[in-house]
């Protein structure tokens, strides 16, 4: 035969054999350590690394309203009080950058995921509804103060109200990583503590 017969039928042996012998997903592919041996632990270190990137993921946005009232009185003659009604929102933040990822070498991976924090809580001041009322109502400056005193108050009240989403805000944050770290590895199983 000649060598060049040779040489093609070697080539392509070979590439049917690395055909027939390829991995199932070439998302694994990431780092070969021996004669068809895959190094899957890069690809999931990379997905993990992608969403750490990320930084903060935003799962949740509470939208809501309070109703607050304050009230002020001076000299035991003179009142005034306002009634506010405001709508808000705040996103519940997942820190990824603090997220702990094990990995047993095999299909299991335990992640630990920080609690849910608040952003930054936007009033929509256009929306809100306030009522005044009394004497001191007649007094710019006690206007501006009692109208200070409900924000404070309403704050405080819609910080209570969204913290009570916590527990979904994790759930969220358990689906989405998960979901992640599935499109890479999709026989993964995934543990939260």
């Amino acid at each position: 035969m000649k060598p060049v017969v040779v040489a093609v039928l070697v080539i392509g042996v070979a590439f049917g054999a690395g055909y027939a012998l390829k991995p199932d997903r070439l998302d694994e592919q990431v780092r070969q350590r021996g004669f068809f041996v895959v190094e899957r632990r890069k690809t999931l270190f990379a997905a993990v690394d992608s969403l750490r990137e990320e930084s903060r993921l935003q799962v949740l946005v509470y939208r809501g309203t309070v109703k607050v009232r304050a009230s002020k009185t001076l000299l035991w003659l003179f009142d005034g009080e306002q009634t506010l009604w405001v709508p808000a929102s705040v996103p519940l933040l997942i820190d990824l950058g603090n997220m702990v990822v094990t990995f047993d070498g095999g299909k299991n991976v335990r992640v630990k995921i920080p609690a849910p924090t608040l952003g930054d809580i936007a009033f929509q001041v256009e929306e809100a509804l306030s009522v005044r009322g009394g004497s001191l109502s007649w007094s710019q400056n006690q206007r501006d103060a009692l109208e200070k005193e409900a924000y404070a108050t309403a704050r405080t009240a819609f910080v209570a109200q969204a913290q009570g989403f916590r527990p979904f805000a994790e759930r969220q944050a358990r689906a989405v990583i998960e979901r992640q770290l599935h499109k890479t590895l999709p026989d993964l199983i995934v543990e939260f503590e």
